[in-house]
């Protein structure tokens, strides 16, 4: 057989993350470029560093594709630890002989034999990525926007300020109304909700509490990190939540103004935000002129295709 499936060797890993630095600007669909880019060293620090693994494919004894997978690692709102594709790459030569969906076959199998039940993936929509999970029934089941902290967003007639994590009292008896869909949709009950909402401002998160006539009207809590990729500073929203009588009014739209407002102010390039597909988070964000930047997507591993 010319195409056949075999590990890569410890002298082979640091070619192929240069390759994937390399392919960078076609893996995240033309947002970054190689001259803006930190060096390999400083973008893949943590290459391989949580037990990952990287298969190979070879033509001939040369590799032509590959293919890193392991566990997640973003922060989940669940315990259960779920595999994920971090990277398929195929030499462009190579292409349309079915060689990634090969190596994705090899790494769900690798999963399932882990103990891993759900595996994901991040891709753009449409991409060749996109194809190839949809082909082996993984399910979009939640997005990433962004939108630039250059942006006109809308603004409103609320008062926003900076608020402390005591002020999130104010919207507990609302939060518990509205708790049934929302901590299902979380898997987090209210005290946990609080908890995680506290533990990420007390590590550097900024907390905007939205006041209208005089009434807490709602709230945002959002935080700065630096871009993995560049040297850029980036904003990600983690939470935002408007009082029922006040919402469809433009509450969130001048949280969200207030944000990008103090983003540009320490040169943040763009404000971040995650949601399930298709639900009401999701369809504000794009009212708000929020762009999308990815999909995950899942796939159950309880019966293997």
């Amino acid at each position: 057989m010319r195409y056949y499936i075999d590990e890569a060797t410890p002298l082979e890993l640091n070619e192929i993350r240069t390759r994937m630095y390399r392919a960078i600007p076609e893996s995240s669909n033309g947002r970054y470029s190689l001259g803006e880019l930190k060096p390999a060293d400083e973008v893949y620090r943590d290459f391989l560093s949580a037990g990952d693994s990287v298969a190979v494919m070879r033509y001939r004894g040369t590799i032509v594709g590959y293919i890193h997978f392991g566990r997640r690692r973003e922060e989940t709102y669940s315990s259960e630890e779920t595999g994920h594709i971090f990277d398929i790459f195929v030499e462009k030569t190579h292409r349309k002989r079915e060689i990634a969906t090969r190596l994705l076959d090899h790494a769900l199998y690798r999963m399932y034999s882990q103990g891993y039940r759900k595996v994901s993936g991040n891709t753009f929509r449409g991409g060749p990525s996109w194809e190839i999970l949809l082909k082996r029934d993984f399910r979009p089941v939640s997005v990433c926007l962004s939108i630039e902290s250059q942006s006109n967003a809308r603004r409103g007639v609320c008062d926003v300020s900076l608020g402390v994590p005591a002020d999130l009292s104010m919207f507990s008896e609302d939060l518990l109304v509205f708790g049934a869909e929302l901590m299902q949709d979380l898997s987090v009950n209210l005290s946990g909700l609080f908890y995680r909402l506290n533990a990420i401002i007390e590590k550097g998160a900024t907390l905007l509490i939205a006041h209208r006539s005089d009434s807490p009207a709602g709230f945002m809590v959002y935080s700065v990190f630096d871009d993995l990729m560049t040297y850029d500073f980036l904003g990600y929203l983690d939470f935002v939540f408007v009082v029922n009588p006040f919402r469809r009014l433009g509450v969130a739209g001048d949280l969200l103004c207030e944000s990008l407002r103090r983003l540009k102010g320490i040169q943040a390039r763009e404000m971040f935000f995650e949601c399930d597909c298709d639900s009401y988070c999701h369809k504000w964000a794009l009212s708000m002129g929020m762009k999308e930047f990815s999909v995950l997507l899942e796939k159950d591993l309880d019966v293997l295709r």
